[in-house]
């Protein structure tokens, strides 16, 4: 990806412990917190992705200490 810093499974030392998100992207400034994980059948979409984007919020809390926008997302595949 031209202009993209992409780490992939960064660790980081939370309140909740380490935590290592899929990736963390940066550019220009901003930095994007991403998840992917897979659904099986029976299993809600909509409660997986909150609960990925619930789970790295602390390292959202940290990665404001050094960027102003931080941004959190997951990839949910049904």
């Amino acid at each position: 990806m031209t202009g993209f810093n992409v780490d992939s499974e960064p660790q980081f030392w939370t309140s909740d412990g380490i935590l290592k998100p899929d990736s963390v992207v940066k550019k220009d400034g901003c930095v994007y917190v991403m998840n992917v994980a897979i659904c099986s059948d029976g299993i809600d979409p909509d409660k997986v992705y909150s609960d990925e984007v619930s789970k790295e919020k602390p390292v959202v809390e940290v990665l404001k200490a050094t960027y102003s926008d931080v941004k959190l997302s997951a990839l949910v595949i049904d």
